[in-house]
């Protein structure tokens, strides 16, 4: 594996794209995710062997176990690839400690658990970043801040897209998802940020 690319640095660079939109809810985002760098950032974490894209689109269960799309591995966050799997595979509260200490072979610590959710608060903004990043190269028009508040919640977008088996196959429908992602990860800050 390659040394580490910085998941930190490379959503920020998505970040100075997508903030070309001119949109509060992405400069709050931004914000906001800064002061979750600086957090994670603090801790000194062992670099792992990690895929840092494991998403359901890149694990394939049939005869055999597969993961593809192996060009973002690197020596990274092992937490990263937690957090990926536990948003986009949908899980349940039971479902992700169940998952977790399987994971661990045993329940996860109090740490591990606060370090995953950070983690997930990443994941959620460096893919929205990507995909609405995907939108500012097509030149798409930004949604309205109307259609945004009319998006799905990321659980009902997801549930959705596993029973209609539905794909990122238009940079509209990456762009939503990216919206989607950040309107959740500003529902997280928004209450993070007022305990």
């Amino acid at each position: 594996f390659p040394s580490s690319k910085d998941i930190f640095t490379i959503r920020q660079s998505f970040e100075k794209q997508v903030l070309l939109l001119n949109s509060s809810l992405v400069l709050k985002a931004s914000k906001y995710l800064k002061l979750v760098d600086r957090i994670l950032l603090k801790d000194k974490v062992t670099l792992v062997a990690t895929h840092n894209d494991l998403k359901p689109e890149n694990i394939f269960f049939n005869n055999k176990f597969m993961i593809i799309d192996w060009e973002a591995a690197c020596l990274g966050y092992s937490y990263f690839d937690l957090a990926t799997i536990l948003i986009f595979y949908n899980l349940s509260d039971d479902e992700q400690n169940e998952f977790l200490e399987a994971y661990y072979n045993r329940k996860p610590t109090i740490m591990e658990k606060e370090k995953i959710n950070l983690f997930k608060q990443e994941v959620l903004g460096y893919y929205g970043m990507a995909y609405l990043m995907l939108s500012v190269y097509k030149n798409l028009p930004p949604l309205s801040s109307e259609e945004i508040n009319n998006l799905p919640e990321l659980h009902d977008y997801l549930e959705n897209k596993f029973l209609q088996n539905d794909t990122l196959d238009s940079y509209l429908k990456a762009q939503k998802l990216g919206w989607i992602l950040i309107k959740k990860l500003m529902k997280i800050g928004v209450a993070a940020t007022s305990l």
